[in-house]
């Protein structure tokens, strides 16, 4: 497709405090992909973060997408050649949700896609509908199942957002997401300075600079699934000088990745960055500018923590050489 946007106006006769939500957008209440997971592009775009939730629909297309709540169209885009592809937006009385990735869109918006696929082929078209016009009731089939935009298998993808559309939210708490029984936390390398070390408790780390660079390899695993974290820290003899908490995420934001993720990350395993060179608003605490040098021998433990509160830890001292 061409990269040329069209925006419309279609007439017709963050602190976000949520209500219940009603409805699963789809069939499958366990998650296939979690919040703000490191996503290196397949589009040639840069990478970026994951700001919702995927729920797999098991690589079917086809399968019907529900508003998880009662709402207003908000907008809609047709971009094949996009990350989202297909999108859907809502609004509701406090936030914003957008299904991403459709095959297609169900009848409400049908009739208005196809006349502008029309009259704008090949062309990228976001389609924006005025406060209160078109209803749509929770659990309504909004679209179906697809892998339009960068997916790589059908699924369906939700987002979260606030009215003013400049946030994301973290979705899991909200839908109130099942913990899966077989969860596991997986903390398995440190680097310390571009050298590799298992994060084995006990471990002992040679330094030679006042304040080393230190990244740590850890996911999440449940079933076959893979996701992030939702929170990691790092504690210096006994101090917290850096958090990383994926609350929420300003789409500003959305190419910051690199700036949490380190490198080697994938979609599968990530490498958390333990220092931040700019403010971003998934790190809480970032309080290595204040410390001038660490001592001769220092403990470090990073603890991670999931988003149904399992959490493990890995103790490791720095020796300065």
């Amino acid at each position: 497709m061409k990269r040329i946007s069209i925006i419309l106006i279609v007439v017709f006769a963050v602190s976000v405090t949520f209500g219940q939500i009603r409805y699963f957008p789809s069939p499958q209440t366990i998650l296939s992909s979690g919040f703000g997971e490191y996503r290196p592009s397949s589009s040639g775009l840069l990478p970026h973060f994951h700001m919702g939730v995927d729920f797999p629909t098991f690589s079917r297309e086809g399968v019907e997408i529900r508003s998880v709540d009662s709402g207003y169209l908000y907008k809609i885009e047709i971009d094949n050649d996009s990350i989202y592809g297909y999108t859907v937006y809502i609004k509701h009385e406090n936030y914003i949700s957008l299904y991403a990735h459709l095959s297609g869109f169900a009848t409400k918006a049908r009739r208005i896609v196809e006349s502008l696929m029309k009259e704008f082929p090949n062309r990228r078209v976001e389609v924006m509908f005025h406060d209160n016009e078109i209803f749509v009731q929770a659990g309504e089939v909004i679209g179906y199942s697809g892998r339009t935009g960068e997916a790589l298998a059908p699924h369906c993808h939700l987002e979260l957002r606030d009215l003013e559309n400049k946030v994301a939210i973290n979705p899991i708490p909200v839908l109130s997401i099942s913990r899966p029984y077989d969860l596991k936390i997986h903390i398995e390398s440190v680097r310390v300075d571009g050298e590799t070390y298992p994060a084995t408790n006990g471990l002992v780390v040679p330094i030679k600079t006042a304040i080393p660079k230190i990244d740590v390899l850890t996911y999440i695993t449940f079933d076959k699934t893979f996701i992030n974290p939702h929170v990691v820290s790092l504690e210096v003899n006994g101090r917290e000088v850096y958090k990383v908490e994926f609350d929420s995420i300003k789409l500003s934001e959305f190419a910051q990745a690199p700036k949490v993720y380190g490198r080697d990350s994938t979609m599968r395993k990530y490498w958390f960055r333990m220092y931040s060179d700019v403010p971003l608003s998934v790190v809480k605490i970032n309080e290595w500018n204040n410390i001038p040098e660490l001592p001769a021998r220092s403990r470090v433990t990073i603890r991670v923590r999931s988003d149904w509160d399992d959490e493990e830890s890995f103790t490791f001292e720095l020796v300065r050489r």
